[in-house]
């Protein structure tokens, strides 16, 4: 039944955010803005983001939580189903649904209007169940993923860092050779190229490689040193956050999206190891140590854009363990955990994919679900 989206889903305004700090999430546009210890909402909460670039971004939250003045809340009805009402927000590209040109704007009028296929209760149920159980698996992997990482600093740092054993110091220069990435123009960038452009966007900025992150280009001149694989690692020499988040971070390429082949922007430095002794899932969890962060930040400079000067970069210093043995078993044990994040990011990446093709498919009832469970 073809209904408005208010018969399904009620919203209203978030309020300005309290500045007193607590364990409560507060949500703006952009997810999670902080946390306080009051809330304005308490379940069933969709956040839409409602002035700027992140106007018609969709989030939910099944629990308390303060709902910031850059947001709106949206409430489900009696007799519809959260989980649905989240994924049809989602299929509704609200972001290209604004007023507004330079300043973008949601508004609860627009939300209100929008007229919507509603299907019955226990069809939405079904709907709901079948797309949240793929993005509890993409969490599951997320949480794993976290966890190894985590897994992997301590045994670095504990093994590596604070080893007691004979040290050799050792430079940047030592350890790899680094190239730098592919200089473009923006004439080169082509949405129908099979090849991907690795970038700082492929940076988490906790950390951590981001498949998303790609842009197509047709590179025109391009060396053959430029180009990564899976299992290449990548320095950020430059970053648009004032915090530094990414500045100096070094990734793992772990798969190439849909791209048959990967060029490293000019954005970001290409390093090889030199020796087999300190192989690149060693070299991986070295360069993302807070020594080798806090050092990478010292060298970096600019106001509005941050960049990193590569000649200090190539001065840094540190202690390792001579024994050649010894770091090849803490290598190893780094690999097999890298080899798991790898395998978890693709699984992801393929759960995306399905879901998203899932659900329009879904919402205009073109796959016969009547008989799952609810």
């Amino acid at each position: 039944m073809i209904e408005q989206l208010n018969k399904l889903v009620e919203f209203k305004n978030g309020k300005k955010r309290p500045t007193e700090k607590g364990v409560i999430p507060v949500y703006g546009g952009n997810g999670i803005l902080g946390y306080t210890n009051q809330f304005n909402a308490e379940r069933n909460n969709l956040i839409i983001g409602r002035v700027g670039a992140y106007c018609g971004c969709v989030y939910k939250c099944n629990g308390k939580c303060w709902i910031s003045d850059n947001a709106i809340v949206g409430n489900v009805r009696q007799n519809a189903d959260y989980n649905f009402a989240y994924y049809l927000l989602k299929s509704l590209k609200l972001n290209k649904r604004h007023i507004g040109s330079g300043q973008p704007l949601m508004t609860q009028s627009i939300l209100n209007s929008i007229e919507v296929e509603i299907p019955g209760y226990s069809t939405q149920k079904r709907i709901g169940k079948i797309l949240n159980d793929i993005d509890s698996q993409i969490d599951a992997n997320n949480r794993t993923n976290d966890n190894l990482s985590l897994l992997c600093k301590q045994v670095f740092d504990g093994k590596i860092l604070n080893y007691t054993g004979e040290k050799a110091i050792l430079t940047f220069d030592d350890l790899v050779d680094s190239i730098n990435g592919y200089s473009y123009s923006g004439t080169e960038l082509s949405g129908s190229s099979k090849i991907g452009m690795a970038t700082i966007k492929n940076f988490e900025r906790s950390g951590g490689f981001k498949a998303d992150g790609f842009k197509s280009i047709k590179p025109s001149n391009a060396k053959e040193n430029n180009y990564v694989d899976v299992g290449d690692l990548l320095i950020a020499c430059t970053d648009l956050t004032q915090n530094a988040d990414i500045i100096g971070n070094t990734i793992m390429i772990f798969n190439k999206g849909s791209y048959t082949k990967l060029i490293a922007s000019m954005d970001l430095l290409k390093i090889i190891p030199k020796t087999k002794k300190y192989s690149k899932d060693f070299l991986y969890e070295l360069f993302n140590t807070a020594v080798f962060k806090n050092y990478a930040v010292g060298c970096t400079g600019g106001t509005t854009v941050l960049h990193l000067n590569k000649k200090a970069l190539r001065k840094f210093q540190i202690a390792l363990p001579k024994d050649a043995e010894y770091v090849r078993t803490i290598a190893d044990q780094l690999a097999s955990c890298h080899r798991i994040i790898g395998k978890n990011i693709i699984e992801n990446e393929n759960l995306t994919k399905l879901r998203d093709t899932l659900l329009p498919e879904l919402l205009n009832g073109r796959i016969d679900i009547s008989n799952i469970d609810v």
